[in-house]
């Protein structure tokens, strides 16, 4: 076993970073094997035993790897949140204040409208997509080449979330379109309240399925 030289290791986190990797744990297991296979070689044997691992981890290798990580821990996570997701096992406290909130949908809706209630609505929802954007520490750069391995959990997480917030937001303000027009305003607030009631149930159901501090699916 040898250590490397602060060139070879450039040249491999060079090699890693073009890939545009994904997700931090594919970036770091790579580049731990990297160094593995490359410390069992003498320093002129650096240059061939690179270019094997860079045909081994090809781009479109690397490219399945991720989709396979991030199946395995969509299915864990889905998992663990249907098992949050059971009555026994949900935090009174918790589920209080959501239906604490659902009463105050009711109150905005009978002193200030519909178009209170259906904003009230939007809020939960949109505090929990804020709450995972903050925890994968996403931010904007200008920069087009910027691109950051991330915890594929977060990634995992915000897919789930994110399509489910959108289909029913879709959904949601179509049908409370529908049915104010019709003249229908009190069913358009049981519907405010189902979807403000569920997607927070949801996302707090998620929550419960993620330890924060490590960014790992809780079992359950």
């Amino acid at each position: 076993m040898r250590t490397l030289s602060p060139q070879e290791i450039a040249r491999i986190d060079q090699r890693l970073e073009s890939l545009k990797i994904l997700y931090l744990e594919i970036f770091h297991e790579l580049r731990d094997h990297y160094f593995t296979e490359l410390e069992k070689k003498p320093e002129e044997e650096f240059e061939s035993t690179f270019q094997q691992l860079n045909e081994t981890f090809a781009w479109s290798v690397v490219k399945k790897m991720e989709k396979e990580l991030l199946k395995n821990v969509s299915r864990q996570l889905s998992k663990s949140q249907w098992e949050a997701l059971k009555f026994w096992k949900l935090d009174f406290t918790k589920v209080l204040s959501v239906l604490l909130y659902l009463s105050v949908i009711v109150l905005g809706y009978e002193f200030f409208g519909n178009d209170t209630a259906l904003a009230l609505s939007f809020l939960p929802p949109l505090f929990m997509m804020v709450v995972l954007l903050y925890h994968a520490g996403l931010y904007f750069s200008l920069d087009p080449n910027y691109h950051r391995p991330r915890k594929v959990l977060i990634h995992a997480a915000l897919g789930r979330y994110t399509l489910l917030f959108n289909l029913l937001n879709a959904f949601m303000v179509l049908t409370s379109l529908i049915l104010n027009r019709s003249g229908l305003e009190n069913l358009a607030l049981i519907f405010l309240i189902l979807y403000t009631g569920f997607l927070s149930l949801y996302a707090l159901s998620l929550f419960a399925s993620i330890d924060l501090e490590n960014l790992k699916v809780i079992k359950k």
